[in-house]
């Protein structure tokens, strides 16, 4: 059963549980699905559907810090209820171990030994397309990348070091290097 299809089940079935809170999420969920829909004149794939879910998650998760930063505890606390909503219709993520595991045999495959090289695995998708064959939802871009320059780092602390050392003093590593090269 596609997404789309589970949303307007569960959909009927808080309708007639009478549950307000969860009604007006998946009412939300739905109207978001249908605009990016009217928007792309087609039926949207499970994994766009996915996307809008995962922006609604993020929305939410803005809301709770702005609503606790601005002292609006009620507010927070019914952005809260709507979140675990969401979340129960995103795909489980993978785990830590999991995403370790794909890393390195991304990076085995790939012969990447530096961190320039480890820009050649991310932007391969090498990592989310492993993750993806796990089942898992591919939006940990950022962890994964930075879990395999923390890879390449372990095995040339020097180098890992330098390019700290440059982004802490604010040089641009691409520039400096087009200068070292003219």
């Amino acid at each position: 059963m596609s997404l789309a299809e589970t949303i307007q089940k569960d959909l009927v079935s808080a309708m007639r549980a009478k549950e307000e809170l969860k009604l007006s999420v998946l009412r939300g969920v739905k109207a978001a699905i249908k605009h990016r829909e009217i928007e792309k004149i087609r039926a949207l794939d499970e994994s766009e559907s996915i996307q809008i879910l995962q922006m609604l998650v993020k929305q939410r998760k803005e809301s709770i810090e702005q609503f606790t930063k601005g002292n609006r505890p009620e507010l927070a606390e019914k952005e809260t209820k709507e979140l675990a909503i969401l979340e129960s219709y995103l795909p489980a993520s993978a785990s830590i171990a999991e995403m370790d595991a794909a890393i390195d045999k991304a990076v085995a495959e790939t012969n990447a030994t530096s961190i320039k090289q480890m820009c050649a695995v991310v932007q391969a998708r090498l990592v989310p397309s492993l993750l993806a064959g796990l089942g898992r939802s591919s939006g940990h871009g950022g962890r994964l990348q930075h879990c395999g320059v923390a890879l390449i780092a372990r095995d040339n602390p020097i180098e890992f070091l330098q390019i700290i050392q440059l982004r802490d003093r604010n040089v641009d590593v691409l520039q400096l290097k087009r200068s070292r090269v003219a």
